[in-house]
C-alpha cells in the first residue's frame, strides 16, 4: 500500500526538540542561506510561535550575520524598543508591566507584542547589542501604518529639532488630520464627503516632499541619518495611511493592498539603510505567497509575495501551523483578551494532515524536500484549507471565519509545526479602550450641513425598523419581519412533523423512509454525494450548499402565498445567486482578513437532483441561465437582497436594482414607466438618508445593523435642499434612475451613505434564540 501524506510527511520532516533546547534552533540554520527570512504564524497569540521565532532570530543574529528584526507592529511603537536595545536616544520602552496609557503597544491588541515572550526577546537583544559595535547592533523596527497620529507628531518632534521653520509648516499642513488621529477610520468616511480633502492628501504629500528635499541637510544637522531615516518613515507612513484610510470605504482588496505594499516598502528601504540579513516576524496571512491562496482569487496581493517577485530565491519563507491548545485573542475589537479553547482541526485541513503524522513538532524544509521527492512536491501543491487567526477568535463560526484555501508547498519554502500550543503570556490582560472620537465640524461650505452624517457609523444599536421597511419585510416574509417561515416536506418529515420549522429541518433533522434522522453538515455531505456519485462536486461546493440553506433557514423568506409555504422557486433562485453573484457575502471580516467562498466551485453541481434528493418540491422554473456567472434576473437580486445584506459598502447597486428597490419601497403609483423616478421618490430616499444610524456592532461580524430615527425639522429643511439639487424646484420633475445614481456618486457624501442604506434596508432579521446560525 502507498503511504499517504502524512506518513510521507513524518519520513521527510525533521522531529524538533524542545523549544528551550540549546540545539532547536540550529535546526533552521538552511534559513541562513537566504539574505531575507520571513517567518510566520497562524496566530497573534500563540507562546510557541512567538518563543520559536525568538530562538531562530537569535540563531541567525548570532552565528549568521542577521541584525535587522522587522515586525508586523506600527514604525514608532517598535522604535521605542529599537532605542532601548540600540542605547539610541529618544523614547525607550524594555517593555515593562504596567506601563503610562501613552507608552508603546497600549493600543488593541496590547497582547500581540506587549507578552512574556517579546519581553525576554527584547532583553536578549539589549545584552546581545551591549559587546557588539553600534554598525553590528541588531535592530528592531515597525513594518505596519496603523500608527497615522503618532508618526505625524514624530515628524513635527523631529522638525523641531532640525528645522523650526519648517515644523510650522508641517503643523500646518497635518491639522486636516487632527480630528481624526484617535480613530482614523473616522476619516475614510469623512474624505468622501467632499473634494475638498484632496487639498489634505496634498498637504501630508508635501510635508514628505520638503522632507527628502532637505535629506543631507538634515542628516548632516544630527551627525548621523538614522533620526533622518525614521523622520522620512513615519512621513511616508502618514502618506500612506492617509490613503488606507480613504481606501477602506471602496475596495477592501485595495486596502489589504496598500497595507501589504506599505509593509513591503518599509522592508526595502531598511535592507538598503541596514547591514546584514533581515529577519521578519508576521503573520501567516503576510507571509505565505498570496498567489497560492484564496487571496489571489480577490485580486489581493501580500508581502510574502512581493519579496518573492523581487528577491527570488533570496527569500525564506517559513509558515506555522498547530492542530489544537489555547490561543490569547479577544471575542470582539477592542474587548479584553481572553484565554481560549482553539478548536482541533478540520479533517480537511492541511492542520490535520499535519496531525496526523503523530509527531509533536517538526520542521518540514519543502523546497529541499520536493527536489528529492516528486510524489510530495506535488502533492504539497494540492489546495487544502489553512486556518488562520488573527486577534480576533470566533470558535463558532471557525470555518468561515478562520479557514481558507492554499497549497501550502508552493505558499512557504519551510512549515514549523506544533500539535498542541499554549496561549502567550500577556504582560496585561485587560485591554484600554480605543479613545472616543473628537466631535468633528467640517469648514467646508455645503458639507458642513452634512456633518452630522458622519454619526452614522457610531450610533445606536440595532432597533426597531423603520415603519415602511417593515411593512416591506411583512410582505415579502410571512407577515413578521423577525419570523422563521414554516418549512413542509413532501416526505413523511411532513406528515410526522407538520409544525417544525425551518431550523427544525436544517438543523436537526431529514427526512428518510424510517422518519427523522439527524441533518449536519457531515450527513449532509454524504448524502449529496451517496446519492449523486455521478457528479463532480468539490468539498468546497458542498460545504458553502449547507452553509447557504443553513443561513437561509434561520432567516425570513419569501412566502408561496397559495400554499403558505416557503416559495422554494424564490428559494432555489437566492441559493444559486448567492454562489454566483454574491459568493462573497456569507463571510466574515476579522480585521483586515476576508473569507470568501469560491463560485467556480458551485458550476459543476446539479441543483435540480440536490434540492429534489433532500426533499425540496420539484421546482417548475428552469435552472437560470448564466452569464459569465452572474444572473440578470432584476426579480431574483431581490430574493438576495432582502436576505442578505451587502459585505461591501462599495458594491454598487446598478439602476435597475435601484428601480426594484423603489418599486418595493416606495408608492408604486410614484414610479413611472421607462425606469424614470418621481421628485416624491427621491425625497423619501433622501429623508431615509439623513435618517438612518448605523451601529459600530455588526451582527456576526459582517452584517451592518441600523436603525431609522425620527426627522427633524432640520432633516426636513436638509432633505428639501439635496432633492432640489438633484431634480430642481419643479414639482413634477423627473429622473431616470441612472441619472439619480450619477447625481448620489457625485454629490459629496451620498454616495457611502447610499451604499449604507442600501445594506441596512435588506439586513436580515436576527435570528431566534433557538436557532443558531452556521
Amino acid at each position: 500500500m502507498r503511504p499517504g501524506l502524512s506518513e510521507i510527511i513524518r519520513a521527510t520532516a525533521t522531529s524538533l526538540p524542545p523549544i528551550t533546547d540549546k540545539s532547536f534552533a540550529s535546526h533552521f540554520d538552511f534559513l541562513s542561506r537566504h539574505h531575507l527570512v520571513l517567518l510566520g504564524d497562524s496566530s497573534h497569540g500563540t507562546s510557541e510561535f512567538y518563543h520559536a521565532r525568538a530562538e531562530i532570530t537569535k540563531r541567525l543574529i548570532e552565528h549568521h550575520g542577521f541584525t535587522t528584526v522587522a515586525l508586523e507592529a506600527d514604525w514608532p511603537d517598535a522604535e521605542c524598543i529599537d532605542r532601548y536595545i540600540r542605547e539610541r536616544p529618544g523614547p525607550k520602552t524594555e517593555l515593562k508591566e504596567h506601563e503610562p496609557p501613552d507608552a508603546p503597544f497600549e493600543r488593541f491588541p496590547t497582547w500581540m507584542w506587549r507578552n512574556k515572550e517579546v519581553q525576554d526577546f527584547t532583553h536578549w537583544l539589549r545584552d546581545y547589542n551591549t559587546s557588539q559595535l553600534s554598525p553590528d547592533r541588531a535592530g528592531v523596527f515597525g513594518l505596519d501604518l496603523y500608527s497615522m497620529g503618532s508618526s505625524l507628531n514624530a515628524v513635527v518632534k523631529y522638525l523641531d529639532s532640525v528645522d523650526p521653520v519648517l515644523a510650522e509648516t508641517a503643523r500646518r499642513r497635518y491639522a486636516c488630520l487632527d480630528p481624526w488621529v484617535d480613530d482614523p477610520s473616522e476619516y475614510g468616511i469623512a474624505s468622501m464627503m467632499s473634494p475638498a480633502f484632496k487639498s489634505c492628501e496634498e498637504n501630508i504629500s508635501s510635508v514628505l516632499m520638503d522632507l527628502l528635499k532637505r535629506r543631507l541637510e538634515y542628516a548632516a544637522a544630527r551627525g548621523d541619518g538614522e533620526e533622518f531615516h525614521s523622520a522620512e518613515q513615519n512621513a511616508r507612513l502618514v502618506v500612506d495611511a492617509e490613503r488606507y484610510y480613504r481606501s477602506m470605504f471602496y475596495a477592501d482588496d485595495k486596502s489589504w493592498n496598500l497595507r501589504d505594499r506599505h509593509m513591503f516598502d518599509t522592508l526595502n528601504r531598511l535592507t538598503k539603510f541596514r547591514r546584514g540579513g533581515v529577519v521578519v516576524w508576521a503573520h501567516n496571512s503576510h507571509l505565505g505567497d498570496a498567489r497560492y491562496t484564496d487571496m489571489s482569487r480577490r485580486g489581493e496581493l501580500n508581502l510574502g509575495q512581493l519579496c518573492r517577485e523581487k528577491w527570488g530565491p533570496g527569500v525564506a519563507i517559513l509558515g506555522c501551523g498547530s492542530h489544537d491548545g489555547t490561543v490569547a485573542a479577544a471575542h470582539s475589537w477592542d474587548g479584553d483578551m481572553q484565554t481560549m479553547n482553539v478548536v482541533p482541526s478540520r479533517e480537511d485541513s492541511w492542520e490535520r494532515v499535519a496531525h496526523n503524522t503523530g509527531m509533536a513538532s517538526f520542521v518540514l524544509n519543502i523546497r529541499e524536500a520536493g527536489l528529492h521527492d516528486e510524489r510530495l512536491k506535488r502533492a504539497l501543491e494540492e489546495q487544502k484549507l489553512e486556518r488562520f487567526i488573527g486577534v480576533i477568535y470566533k470558535p463558532e463560526t471557525e470555518r468561515q471565519s478562520h479557514y481558507s484555501r492554499a497549497a501550502l508547498g508552493k505558499q512557504f519554502d519551510a512549515w514549523l509545526w506544533f500539535d498542541r500550543t499554549e496561549a502567550v503570556k500577556p504582560l496585561e490582560k485587560r485591554q484600554l479602550k480605543t479613545p472616543a472620537g473628537l466631535e468633528e465640524t467640517y469648514p467646508f461650505g455645503f458639507i458642513a450641513m452634512l456633518a452630522a452624517l458622519v454619526s452614522i457609523v457610531n450610533d445606536v444599536a440595532l432597533g426597531p425598523q423603520n415603519r415602511k421597511v417593515k411593512k416591506y419585510l411583512d410582505s415579502a416574509t410571512c407577515g413578521r419581519s423577525e419570523s422563521i417561515c414554516k418549512l413542509h416536506f413532501i416526505s413523511t418529515a411532513s406528515k410526522a412533523h407538520p409544525s417544525r420549522n425551518a431550523s427544525f429541518v436544517f438543523s436537526s433533522g431529514k427526512a428518510t423512509a424510517h422518519g427523522i434522522s439527524d441533518w449536519n453538515e457531515e450527513s449532509f455531505t454524504r448524502h449529496v454525494r451517496s446519492t449523486h456519485s455521478e457528479a463532480s462536486i468539490s468539498s468546497a461546493a458542498l460545504q458553502f450548499l449547507w452553509r447557504s440553506f443553513h443561513f437561509y433557514a434561520h432567516h425570513p423568506f419569501p412566502q408561496d402565498s397559495q400554499h403558505g409555504q416557503v416559495d422554494f422557486d424564490a428559494f432555489q433562485r437566492a441559493v444559486l445567486l448567492t454562489a454566483f453573484q454574491c459568493d462573497g457575502l456569507l463571510g466574515t471580516r476579522e480585521l483586515d482578513w476576508f473569507w470568501r467562498n469560491d463560485a467556480a466551485f458551485f458550476r459543476r453541481a446539479s441543483f435540480e437532483l440536490i434540492f429534489r434528493s433532500i426533499g425540496v418540491p420539484e421546482t417548475t422554473t428552469p435552472l437560470l441561465k448564466q452569464k459569465n456567472g452572474m444572473t440578470s434576473a432584476l426579480s431574483d437580486a431581490m430574493d438576495v437582497l432582502v436576505m442578505v445584506v451587502p459585505q461591501f459598502m462599495h458594491a454598487a447597486p446598478s439602476p435597475e436594482q435601484l428601480e426594484v428597490v423603489a418599486r418595493n419601497l416606495f408608492d408604486r403609483e410614484a414610479i413611472l414607466t421607462q425606469r424614470e423616478v418621481r421628485r416624491e421618490v427621491v425625497s423619501t430616499l433622501m429623508d431615509l438618508l439623513l435618517r438612518m444610524r448605523l451601529s459600530k456592532e455588526k451582527w456576526g461580524s459582517a452584517y451592518h445593523l441600523g436603525d431609522f430615527v425620527d426627522a427633524s425639522p432640520a432633516d426636513k429643511e436638509l432633505t428639501e435642499a439635496l432633492v432640489n439639487s438633484l431634480t430642481g424646484d419643479g414639482s413634477e420633475q423627473i429622473v431616470t434612475s441612472d441619472q439619480l445614481l450619477l447625481e448620489i456618486d457625485t454629490l459629496p457624501n451620498l454616495q457611502v451613505t447610499f451604499y449604507q442604506l442600501w445594506a441596512v434596508l435588506f439586513q436580515p432579521a436576527a435570528p431566534t434564540a433557538e436557532a443558531k446560525l452556521f
